[in-house]
Parts: C-alpha cells; sequence; structure tokens
C-alpha cells in the first residue's frame, strides 16, 4: 500500500527541556499512513533512524532523552510510513539552539551567543533571553531581541541581588505559520558563576 501524500506533515517544533529534548510533529491522519520515522543527524552529518512512532491522532509527541542539549544542537526530521513498512514523504527539518556564555569576571558582564532555532513554518519573530539569579527566574523576559540577533552582552555591575549564580536560556519565538500555530523553542540553560574578587595589597 503506497502512503498517501498528508496535507499537513511538518514537525512543528523541537525544543530542549531540562537534559531532552521534545519533538512535536504535526501530520493529517490519513489512509495508508500507518507511523512516522524519526531521524536525528548524527556527527558525520548523516540522519540515522531514532524511532519508529505509531500515528494515532494528528499531533505526535516525542521525547528525545539520548542526547546532550548542553553541548551541541540537535537536528531532526520526520518521514512517514505506510501500513506495508515503506518509507515515504520526508517532512520539513527542524535544529535546537545551543546557549552558550562567556564570562568577564572583572567587568561582572556574561556574553551570551547561540545558534538560529531552524524549522518553524512561520517566520521568528524574536528572540527572548531569560536570567534567572541564583535559580530564581523572572516571569518577563531580561530582553527581546530580533530575529536576525544571536548574541546579547548582560551587564551585572549594577545588579543588587547577584550572589554569584546566574542562568540563561534563550525562547525562539514564531508568527502564526499557514496551519494557524505559533510555537516556541527553547534553548539548553547555561549558568556561570562570578568568583569573589580578593585584592591582596602588597605593602602595608
Amino acid at each position: 500500500v503506497a502512503p498517501s501524500e498528508p496535507d499537513f506533515n511538518y514537525t512543528r517544533v523541537a525544543t530542549v527541556m531540562d537534559d531532552y529534548v521534545r519533538i512535536k510533529h504535526y501530520i493529517e491522519v490519513v489512509g495508508g499512513v500507518s507511523e512516522i520515522l524519526l531521524e536525528r543527524k548524527n556527527d558525520n552529518g548523516v540522519f540515522v533512524p531514532l524511532a519508529r512512532i505509531p500515528v494515532t491522532s494528528e499531533n505526535v509527541d516525542y521525547i528525545d532523552n539520548e542526547v546532550t542539549p548542553d553541548r551541541k544542537s540537535y537536528y531532526y526530521r520526520v518521514k512517514i510510513i505506510d501500513s506495508c513498512g515503506n518509507e515515504g514523504a520526508t517532512a520539513n527539518e527542524v535544529r535546537t539552539m545551543l546557549l552558550k556564555v562567556q564570562t568577564n569576571d572583572i567587568r561582572m558582564t556574561n556574553y551570551l551567543s547561540w545558534n538560529a532555532y531552524e524549522g518553524f513554518k512561520g517566520s521568528i519573530i524574536r528572540y527572548n533571553v531569560y536570567r534567572g539569579i541564583d535559580g530564581v527566574y523572572e516571569w518577563a523576559p531580561l530582553a527581546s531581541l530580533s530575529s536576525n540577533t544571536l548574541f546579547y552582552e548582560d551587564d551585572l555591575i549594577n545588579e543588587p541581588n547577584l550572589s554569584g549564580k546566574v542562568c540563561y536560556y534563550i525562547e525562539a519565538v514564531e508568527s502564526m505559520n499557514m496551519y494557524a500555530f505559533s510555537e516556541k523553542s527553547r534553548s539548553n540553560e547555561v549558568c556561570a558563576v562570578f568568583e569573589p574578587l580578593i585584592y591582596i595589597p602588597n605593602a602595608f
């Protein structure tokens, strides 16, 4: 049985959740489509099978916990599988964000950089930067940046509540797409610790 080509067959989002990646896929349930094949790109740049997932509804949710999203970003894609086990159409590729931080203890600044999220059907309307001090995040983002801005410098010199550990994550926000979805993808969380500066006089 050859698989029908669904009108709706795309990966809505791949987002980092602590130490795993959550993939949300949307597919029109049509005759002949029984499963989807989720693939992940390996270190050689080749997509390899990750999981075969039964299609029982339009929305398919999968957790990939065989990853280290604080060390690298990951590419995923989905293929449809017919009832005979044959591969059909391939959906869009998606790529997670990897956030990195460089700390300047003297200037009390953190320089954040990340790769662009890839794979939304709609455009990215902004990147939100969230900051948590000692594990406590504000509900509102620290900054909202344009879609072509992939860095941010956080000046903490006048931060009154800073006691050492500062953590961040980035959120990519999608515009409303052709399927009436607007998703958000989150990066890994990364933390920086400011060491106390101790000055020892060379004369008394």
